[in-house]
């Protein structure tokens, strides 16, 4: 048997993928976010070192005076670490810190007071960042905001400073490391958690498969025992399972009486058929007594074409191989039309009819053939069962969506046990009380068979009195 997909499968690449995409990207946003706020503290330090030395760039009788050259050669520390370089834009005169040499910074500028930030390489070969910005010198020692032009302003000078991000961009990198072999630890202890809860929730799924494959057909309405502890949708599904194998059994209970019944009716005519004949052949006979044989087996014969005639229609409505032909039927006139053919036999066992024809329009879109046998057996089932003398009543009415006919007579010794069976095939209250005609107990299995192909319901009601009414709702239009 070739193998679907698994559920359980399913379920852990799904939870894995989702777990491995949200923490991707939480580690990828945390990992930009310590990196920004990284750059955000470099480039205020950056901004920092720029503005305590902006001061120390003077305008004195005319030449610009550069003070922060002398510490940074004098202090040893600063002598050693500090990158600085400025340039006169008006001379291109330019001084570099001690740790320069001879190497230059980038002239990083925007407008006057504007600070550039830049990622560069420092003069050792290792990566730093850096930041320029455009500076007015100070006069008569006091600065002049970046921006601003006093009278007779010198030329500006561009101050770049920079330090050194290489430690720092080497422990980013180390912290990529870090944040990816945690991803794929998490993912891999998330898998193997989620994969374990899987695997345990889905056990029940495994009893019950187990329990369905020992099922025999022998004890197949016992259903399935489920322990308390099983999961509610479990428990509906094998609620609902049980309810299926009853239903299963049921119908083959059903088939099996349906066999055993049918092959009983038609072995009680090819009886009679044979006993007629026998006795007609045991010894010469006149004239008479074998047209009398010939006419009872004529007579036994058409009952048994009936029947296999109901019984083929039945089957072929349960099979749904019957097409329904839509035309327009007029109720009334059929049932009027059946029971005339019924009067008399009506008449013999004093029976009247009551109409009560409600309905403004009878005519239905609906197949006439299908509708004409489910008239003629309810009409013809009222007047086997009704008792003698009574009245059968027909009503009709209609709401123009759905055509409802009921067709009432008096009963006696039918319980309400009986009425929730006469819709099985064969099933007759009392073989005894066939009063006139042939019934074999299929007509209203039939007729429910014909209802359901029709899209409509029939039903069966016993009153207190013991009045039976047979209620059938049609639609108007075929669907």
């Amino acid at each position: 048997m070739k193998k679907g997909p698994s559920i359980q499968r399913r379920l852990l690449v799904s939870i894995t993928l989702l777990i491995a995409v949200l923490v991707g990207l939480g580690s990828v946003a945390l990992y930009f976010k310590i990196k920004s706020s990284y750059f955000q503290e470099t480039d205020a330090h950056l901004t920092k070192i720029l503005n305590l030395l902006t001061p120390e760039i003077e305008l004195v009788d005319g030449k610009v005076i550069q003070e922060w050259i002398e510490d940074s050669r004098d202090t040893p520390y600063r002598k050693k670490h500090d990158f600085i370089q400025t340039w006169n834009t008006e001379n291109g005169e330019t001084l570099r810190s001690p740790a320069l040499g001879d190497s230059d910074l980038p002239q990083l500028h925007g407008k006057i007071g504007e600070f550039v930030f830049a990622d560069i390489t420092l003069p050792n070969g290792k990566r730093g960042r850096a930041v320029g910005v455009l500076t007015m010198p100070v006069i008569e020692n006091e600065h002049v905001p970046p921006g601003t032009h006093p009278s007779a302003s010198p030329a500006p000078v561009l101050a770049v400073t920079a330090i050194p991000t290489e430690r720092s961009l080497q422990r980013f990198t180390k912290l990529r490391w870090i944040l990816f072999l945690t991803v794929l630890a998490l993912i891999a202890s998330c898998s193997f958690i989620v994969s374990t809860i899987i695997r345990k929730s889905l056990e029940p799924i495994a009893v019950l498969s187990e329990k369905v494959s020992q099922k025999l057909p022998e004890n197949i309405t016992e259903g399935f025992q489920i322990p308390d502890q099983f999961p509610q949708e479990l428990r509906e599904l094998t609620h609902h399972y049980n309810r299926l194998l009853r239903r299963i059994a049921r119908t083959r209970a059903r088939e099996r009486n349906f066999s055993a019944n049918a092959a009983h009716e038609l072995r009680t005519p090819l009886t009679g058929i044979s006993i007629t004949l026998e006795q007609a052949l045991n010894r010469p006979r006149d004239t008479a007594y074998y047209q009398q044989c010939i006419s009872e087996t004529m007579e036994i014969t058409q009952s048994m074409k009936t029947l296999v005639e109901h019984l083929m229609y039945f089957s072929r409505l349960q099979s749904d191989r019957l097409t329904v032909k839509p035309s327009p039927v007029d109720l009334h006139e059929l049932l009027t039309t059946q029971w005339t053919s019924l009067e008399e036999q009506a008449d013999r066992r004093e029976l009247t009819v009551r109409w009560d024809l409600q309905a403004a329009s009878a005519t239905l879109l609906t197949d006439e053939h299908l509708v004409r046998i489910l008239i003629s057996n309810l009409l013809g089932n009222a007047v086997c069962y009704a008792a003698s003398p009574s009245v059968i009543t027909i009503h009709t009415h209609s709401n123009g969506e759905d055509f409802h006919l009921s067709i009432s007579n008096a009963t006696e010794g039918v319980t309400h046990e009986d009425v929730q069976r006469f819709f099985d095939p064969f099933f007759r209250v009392s073989t005894d009380r066939f009063t006139d005609g042939d019934h074999h107990g299929i007509g209203l299995a039939l007729c429910q068979e014909i209802i359901t192909v029709l899209d409509g319901d029939i039903e069966a009601l016993l009153s207190e009195d013991g009045r039976l009414t047979i209620k059938v709702t049609l639609p108007v239009k075929s669907k």
